[in-house]
C-alpha cells in the first residue's frame, strides 16, 4: 500500500516536473524564424515572405483543392501593384510566384488572411513538435476532417488521442498588438546593434539605419531602369549577419497590426526618416506597400476554450 502510495506520488511529481521543464524549455527556444524580445514573447526576423506564403497555399489546395472557398479565400491580390502605377505591370504575374521573389515579402493580403495564415502556422507548428517529440506520427492523409489543429487535438478529437500531459502548452502566433511593436521597437535597434557586433567585416557601424531604407526607389523611372535596379521593395532577409537581426521593421513594406485599419511602419513609398509615431491607421484594405510580419507567445491549454 505505502509503495503503490509513493509511486503515485513519484509519478505525478515527475509528471509535473516534466510538464514545466518542457514549458520552461519552450519558452526559452525562439519558434523557427523569431527572436526572443521577453519572457514569452517572440518576433519574426523578417516579414512573412512570398515563399511562406506559397507553402500555406500549397498546403491549402492540398487539403481542400483548388476551387474550394478554403484555398480562393486565400489568395493574394496581385493587381495591387497596378494600384501604384502601370508600370509595375510585370509584377502582378511574377512578384508572388517567381523564385527570385521568394524572399520578398508577401503583399497584397488583408487582414483576415493574414489571420487565417497565423491560425494556420500555429496549428502546423504544434503539430511538427509532436511529431518530432514522437507524441503523434505524421499524418500522410490529405482528408480535411483529419487534419491536425491544436483546437482538435486537445479537445481529443484528432484521431482519438488523449492530449499528452507534458504537451499543454502550444505556440499561438498573431498580428502583433500596437502596443508589442511599440516594445518591439525600443528592443529592436539594440538588438540590430549587438548583432553587427559579431558581423564580419564590419562595414556598417550603426544598426538603427538598416531599418530605414530609406531614399529609396524613385517611382518616375523607366521599366527598364527598375528591373536593373529593383530597389523598391528590398529582400526580406536582408544582406547582414540574419541570425540575430530583426529586418525592415520601420520600412521595406509597412505591417498590419491586430488592430484592423492600424498599420506599423513605414514603406518603399513613405520615408521612415524623421518620423516619431510609426503606427498610423489606413482605409486601405490592401496593397503592394503593406505586408507582416508574426508574434509568438506559448499559451497554456485549459478545457474549456471558445
Amino acid at each position: 500500500m505505502h509503495t503503490s502510495k509513493y509511486f503515485f506520488v513519484t509519478f505525478i511529481f515527475s509528471l509535473l516536473f516534466i510538464s514545466t521543464t518542457l514549458k520552461n524549455k519552450q519558452k526559452n527556444n525562439p519558434p523557427p524564424g523569431t527572436l526572443q524580445i521577453s519572457n514569452n514573447l517572440f518576433i519574426d526576423k523578417t516579414e512573412i515572405t512570398n515563399f511562406s506564403w506559397l507553402e500555406f497555399m500549397h498546403w491549402t489546395q492540398k487539403i481542400f483543392g483548388k476551387n474550394a472557398q478554403e484555398y480562393h479565400f486565400i489568395l493574394p491580390d496581385t493587381t495591387v501593384w497596378l494600384d501604384l502605377d502601370s508600370i509595375y505591370h510585370n509584377y502582378t504575374s511574377t512578384y508572388l510566384r517567381s523564385p527570385k521573389y521568394r524572399n520578398y515579402p508577401v503583399v497584397g493580403v488583408t487582414y483576415l488572411q493574414a489571420l487565417s495564415y497565423s491560425l494556420w502556422r500555429s496549428d502546423r507548428v504544434m503539430e511538427f513538435t509532436l511529431i518530432k517529440n514522437k507524441i503523434i506520427k505524421p499524418n500522410k492523409s490529405t482528408a480535411a476532417d483529419s487534419t491536425f489543429s491544436i483546437t482538435k487535438y486537445f479537445n481529443g478529437n484528432y484521431l482519438g488521442m488523449t492530449p499528452d500531459p507534458r504537451f499543454m502548452s502550444y505556440p499561438k502566433y498573431s498580428l502583433p498588438t500596437p502596443q508589442q511593436y511599440k516594445i518591439i521597437q525600443e528592443k529592436s535597434d539594440s538588438i540590430n546593434q549587438k548583432n553587427l557586433a559579431l558581423c564580419k567585416p564590419k562595414t556598417i557601424k550603426k544598426a538603427p539605419s538598416l531599418n530605414c531604407l530609406c531614399p529609396l526607389h524613385q517611382m518616375a523611372i523607366s521599366e527598364s531602369e527598375m528591373e536593373k535596379n529593383e530597389t523598391f521593395v528590398r529582400n526580406s532577409n536582408g544582406d547582414l549577419c540574419k541570425d540575430f537581426f530583426i529586418a525592415h521593421l520601420k520600412s521595406n513594406v509597412s505591417e498590419l497590426t491586430f488592430i484592423h485599419g492600424i498599420l506599423y511602419g513605414y514603406n518603399f513609398e513613405k520615408s521612415c526618416e524623421n518620423r516619431s509615431n510609426l503606427l498610423w491607421r489606413s482605409s486601405q484594405l490592401k496593397s503592394a506597400t503593406i505586408g507582416f510580419r508574426n508574434v509568438c507567445s506559448y499559451q497554456t491549454w485549459h478545457t474549456k476554450q471558445p
